[in-house]
């Protein structure tokens, strides 16, 4: 697997990172946590596409201009979906889902890896990080991201739903370790400038499209009314978990909770994260 070679060797958070581990190794990682699997966000529109065209492909990059790529989150689902907000379009379409297995990560041709969505930085949570350039958070390969999840959660449930009590305690971090403490200040929320979960959640950035097949795809979770489509249909023959939710034409945002929560039901089932009653 390729890996980011832009991640900063001196000044940023995972030199603090190392350090401490270095310091103390006990202190982190804490046991190993079993694999995480990928998540992404589009509308079902993209998704036909991506269907027909047998893969979901990168896209020019808002935030680095020069690139071409397709965002994957990893471990938890985190809502990223743009849509025309009028009712025609919203009747017509839907936020949806994608969940792929962990092993896919070999085929990656990773570009980069944020433990944030890098797209809200400037705005949302730079402030809270000293404003220092985004690179100074780069992750060089999802082994290091594995780490500091690891570092930063006591489980992956936890991390799953952002439930801030599953955080590491700030007293356990040396004070010397500021980018560690700043990052861990963001997951908490302090100084919140309007950010939502996707503030810790990790990003990872690829060049290469992944193929949409049962090797690859764990599940979906689509608007039930698209669940008769024949190329949906052929997915859930060969194995691919197809979860529903009904959509009367409602913003994306009021749908992330309904999605969110069957997300969490395919991981589940797929014994990447542990059942909850």
């Amino acid at each position: 697997m390729a890996t980011s070679m832009g991640a900063s060797t001196g000044v940023g958070m995972l030199p603090d990172f190392q350090a401490a581990q270095s310091a103390n190794p006990t202190a982190a990682p804490n046991g190993v946590m079993p694999p995480f699997g990928f998540t992404r966000a589009i509308t079902f529109d993209s998704l036909e596409r991506a269907l027909a065209n047998g893969a979901v492909q990168p896209h020019a990059c808002d935030v680095f201009k020069n690139d071409t790529l397709l965002y994957l989150f990893y471990g938890r689902f985190a809502y990223r979906v743009h849509m025309p907000e009028n009712l025609n379009s919203l009747n017509n379409d839907g936020p949806v889902a994608l969940i792929f297995h962990e092993h896919i990560a070999s085929t990656l041709k990773v570009k980069r890896v944020f433990p944030f969505d890098s797209g809200g930085y400037q705005e949302r949570y730079s402030q809270q990080l000293l404003q220092r350039p985004v690179t100074d958070f780069e992750i060089p390969d999802l082994a290091k991201a594995r780490e500091l999840l690891q570092y930063f959660w006591k489980d992956k449930n936890q991390y799953f739903w952002f439930d801030p009590d599953g955080l590491r305690e700030s007293r356990t971090i040396d004070a010397m370790y500021r980018y560690l403490h700043l990052y861990l200040g963001v997951l908490q929320g302090i100084g919140n400038m309007g950010s939502d979960d996707r503030r810790g959640t990790f990003e990872v950035s690829v060049t290469n499209p992944i193929p949409l097949n049962k090797d690859t795809l764990i599940g979906m979770v689509i608007p039930q009314k698209f669940s008769n489509k024949k190329a949906i249909v052929d997915l859930n023959k060969q194995g691919v978990v197809v979860k529903t939710y009904r959509h009367f034409g409602n913003s994306p945002s009021e749908e992330f909770g309904r999605i969110q929560d069957k997300v969490f039901d395919i991981l589940a089932d797929a014994k990447y994260l542990k059942p909850e009653s």
